[in-house]
């Protein structure tokens, strides 16, 4: 189904484009490879490591400590078009991407960079656990289970909603319609964990919906699928005494209901251990392991019937995998060793 089509050593981090894979190596250097051989062109050499964002064919590079290392390219051309004051955190909203930059004196302002301009400051101290649309500007308050929901009008939050009942807040999911949708884990005096997951009325704040109880939710393994409009949770259990399962959660979005509580039958008879996971056109791209913590296979899994169509071990990597990400016709991986091992789909 897929095969190995080349694999690039010294690789710090990586961002797919439209047609264009981009690096940075271990020489700071921001570099654009070719797809289909491999070859690569610099960009530019960097100072520092940076975070990689784009929008359309643009790249742009974000400094995490605030350094003079925020710019945008052109991806088709290598072109430098402008050196400007970006931020640290992205949330892609249509055609616009909003960033939230939290400033060391407190507050946070957001930019829309596509425009690139500042539109919004707002005042507070506020964890990377962040959701910007248009519409709305959804924060976690920084050390509390506390979600602030604010509008490009309001400088005061539109409402404020304390969720230290369920624990600490993990990840805020997204918006489906008029819900958003969170998830939170708690933990009881013996240290055992527990997932949930809440919706709250953007409206309001008002808790809509909650799961939780006899469900085999995982807390960060979940993701709201906005083309299906699903929330879907799976992972794998570990265990050192032969097969475990990789619990399946499926839940319409729309109106909380349980759609599915099952597990992948064919990753269990395989003695699969799934740890991250992508979901692309009813296909769910996994990482996994057989009797070791670190994953040292690759696969796709069918998502209606949760059968697994296609595995292979990543031969010659350094430690474990990390880092997946697919596209329409290729798998992206790194290992622990810094290899970025590429995968095309079999014609």
């Amino acid at each position: 189904m897929f095969k190995l089509l080349h694999n690039k050593p010294e690789v710090e981090l990586f961002i797919i484009t439209q047609s264009n894979l981009i690096i940075i190596n271990k020489k700071k250097e921001l570099i654009k490879i070719n797809d289909k051989n491999g070859g690569d062109e610099m960009f530019s050499q960097l100072n520092s490591f940076c975070k990689l964002i784009t929008s359309g064919h643009y790249l742009y590079t974000s400094d995490n400590n605030n350094e003079a290392e925020n710019y945008c390219f052109d991806v088709y051309s290598g072109k430098l078009i402008s050196d400007f004051y970006m931020v640290s955190f992205i949330n892609h909203s249509g055609d616009s991407i909003y960033k939230a930059f939290h400033l060391k004196s407190g507050g946070v302002e957001i930019y829309d960079i596509a425009a690139n301009k500042k539109i919004k400051f707002l005042e507070g101290k506020f964890s990377l656990n962040n959701f910007l649309t248009k519409q709305y500007f959804i924060f976690n308050k920084r050390g509390t289970s506390d979600i602030l929901l604010f509008t490009q009008n309001s400088q005061e939050p539109n409402w404020q909603t304390d969720l230290s009942f369920y624990g600490q807040i993990r990840k805020i999911l997204g918006v489906a319609e008029e819900l958003l949708w969170i998830s939170c884990m708690s933990s009881d005096e013996n240290r055992n964990t527990k997932a949930h997951l809440i919706a709250l009325e953007l409206k309001t704040g008002k808790i809509i919906h909650y799961l939780s109880d006899g469900l085999p939710l995982h807390e960060v393994h979940v993701e709201l699928l906005e083309d299906k409009q699903r929330i879907v949770s799976i992972w794998g259990k570990m265990s050192s005494h032969g097969p475990s399962e990789s619990p399946f959660v499926e839940i319409n979005a729309l109106t909380g209901e349980v759609l599915r509580n099952t597990y992948s039958q064919s990753m269990y008879n395989a003695n699969l251990k799934l740890g991250a996971w992508k979901y692309l056109n009813d296909k769910i791209y996994f990482d996994a392991a057989f009797d070791t913590i670190n994953s040292t296979h690759i696969g796709v899994m069918d998502y209606l019937t949760l059968e697994v169509e296609w595995l292979t071990e990543v031969i010659d990597r350094k430690a474990g995998l990390r880092n997946l990400q697919v596209t329409e016709d290729k798998i992206y991986i790194m290992d622990s060793g810094n290899q970025l091992f590429v995968y095309e789909k079999e014609q």
